[in-house]
């Protein structure tokens, strides 16, 4: 299980491409609500690299694209998550959890 993600192109900025992404592959338009951070696992094959936000829904109705069979959510984190991106909720949690 993976969180969704793309690439971020020439001249592009980060909050944009983030819209952008979630409505191309959940058709949700969002608000950014913060940065949370830049994020990396040295994977055996290739170095990731994340940038985190926290966003809230303001339209749409979820509906996944080729890449995705389902989209859910859920109250604790699956044992079937990538393992770096256990950090990244457990962040957004904190954040949400503090504002």
């Amino acid at each position: 299980m993976a969180s969704i993600g793309g690439v971020v192109h020439k001249n592009q900025r980060l909050e944009l491409r983030v819209k952008q992404v979630v409505k191309e592959e959940l058709n949700l338009d969002v608000l950014i609500e913060k940065f949370l951070g830049t994020y990396e696992d040295l994977g055996l094959q290739r170095h990731y690299i994340s940038h985190a936000f926290v966003a809230r829904i303001v339209r749409g109705k979820i509906r996944t694209d080729f890449q995705s069979e389902e989209a859910k959510f859920f109250r604790s984190i699956p044992n079937n998550i990538i393992p770096f991106h256990v950090k990244i909720i457990r962040d957004a949690k904190l954040f949400l959890k503090t504002r």
